[in-house]
């Protein structure tokens, strides 16, 4: 592995699956202020570092080459240029774009095609309901009190 550089962010897990090892951890981790931190905990610039010799890394990219974005900017952009920090304790971590990442024309369509379908689904699932109602409605002004609502 190349000298880790300030702000690289990496993938990190236990060598030999070393899975013995106990603590809270969000399996990512930067390289700030020498050492390579976990960011599960809120301070993690402060929490003690992680051994280098007894982790496999994975480069996922260096903050200073990003740019943060919010959660409602992830539609426009290939998940491949995007470094998302959230983990189960912190929802709200940094989610960071490369700077060389343009919008991608692909993963917006495909976005809308996903979010066309659901709206096609509920449509249908509301039609149902409309026919059943105004089922229900003429048997009840017909005199019918057993109908199930």
């Amino acid at each position: 592995m190349a000298d880790p550089r300030e702000n690289d962010i990496y993938r990190w897990r236990w060598k030999d699956g070393k899975a013995l090892i106990v603590g809270c951890y969000s399996w990512r981790a930067v390289f700030f202020n020498g050492a390579l931190r976990d960011v599960y905990w809120h301070d993690w610039r402060t929490s003690s570092s992680i051994d280098l010799d007894r982790v496999d890394l994975t480069l996922i990219g260096n903050i200073d080459d990003c740019r943060q974005i919010k959660v409602w900017d992830l539609p426009y952009y290939d998940p491949s240029d995007v470094i998302d920090m959230r983990h189960a304790n912190d929802s709200n971590g940094p989610i960071y774009l490369k700077l060389t990442a343009e919008k991608s024309q692909e993963w917006m369509l495909a976005r809308a095609e996903e979010k066309f379908a659901v709206a096609q689904r509920a449509k249908s699932g509301a039609e149902r309901d409309i026919a059943d109602l105004q089922d229900k409605l003429k048997r009840i002004k017909a005199g019918d009190l057993e109908v199930f609502l």
